[in-house]
């Protein structure tokens, strides 16, 4: 019985590193990055929000919306 769970336990683990290279295929971030602000417009929190997502558009090298 155990050498059985220990033949069962392999093959899941084989068959979880199989399917690993399937889930690298896009690079980081595939799409725009989004920032959610729950604040109004014009306040504090939509100019931290602009300055973070500027910031963080040249250093990901990729479009940031809020």
């Amino acid at each position: 019985m155990q050498i059985r769970r220990m033949l069962v336990v392999s093959l899941a683990i084989i068959a979880s590193l199989a399917n690993v290279e399937g889930a690298m295929g896009q690079p980081y971030p595939a799409r725009p990055v989004r920032i959610v602000v729950g604040f109004p417009p014009g306040g504090v929190g939509d100019t931290v929000a602009r300055l973070v997502g500027q910031w963080l558009s040249e250093r990901l090298g990729t479009a940031i919306r809020h």
